[in-house]
C-alpha cells in the first residue's frame, strides 16, 4: 500500500516562493521524526521515555557496536513500533563520545522505506 506523509521542517524555515513554512515529505519526514524521537526522549502526558542516549552513552567506551545496535533495536521495538528496522550499522568514535549511525527502516504495513544516517553525540 502506498503511503505519503509530510511534516513541517523542524527548522521552521520559510519558503521563499510561498512565504509559508517549508514541509518535508516521506523519507525526510520519517528521518526527522527519528531525530525527534532520539533527541527529545520525554513524551508529555504519555509517560514514555526513550533511553537510547542513557543506554548508549553512559558507558560508551565499554560497549561493543553489537551492544549498541541491540540497544537501538530494543528501544525502537518498544517505543517506536511504527518502524521496522531492517538494518542498523554503528561506527563508534568513543574518544569523541560520538557514533555514526545508519538505519535502514520501513513503515510497518506500507511500502514507504528509507535510510537514516546521522552522527549522534553526547
Amino acid at each position: 500500500m502506498a503511503l505519503q506523509i509530510f511534516d513541517m521542517d523542524i527548522d521552521l524555515q520559510e519558503s521563499p516562493e510561498t512565504k509559508d513554512l517549508t514541509d518535508v515529505y516521506n523519507e525526510d519526514a520519517v528521518n526527522q521524526s527519528i531525530d525527534l524521537f532520539v533527541t527529545y526522549p520525554y513524551r508529555i502526558s504519555k509517560g514514555l521515555t526513550n533511553r537510547i542516549f542513557t543506554k548508549i552513552f553512559s558507558d560508551l567506551t565499554f560497549k561493543t557496536e553489537t551492544d549498541i545496535i541491540r540497544d537501538i533495536e530494543d528501544e525502537f521495538e518498544e517505543n517506536y513500533p511504527l518502524l521496522e528496522l531492517n538494518n542498523v550499522e554503528v561506527e563508534r568514535i568513543p574518544n569523541l563520545r560520538k557514533l555514526k549511525i545508519k538505519i535502514d527502516w520501513k513503515i510497518r504495513g506500507y511500502e514507504l522505506s528509507g535510510t537514516y544516517k546521522r552522527y549522534w553525540e553526547s
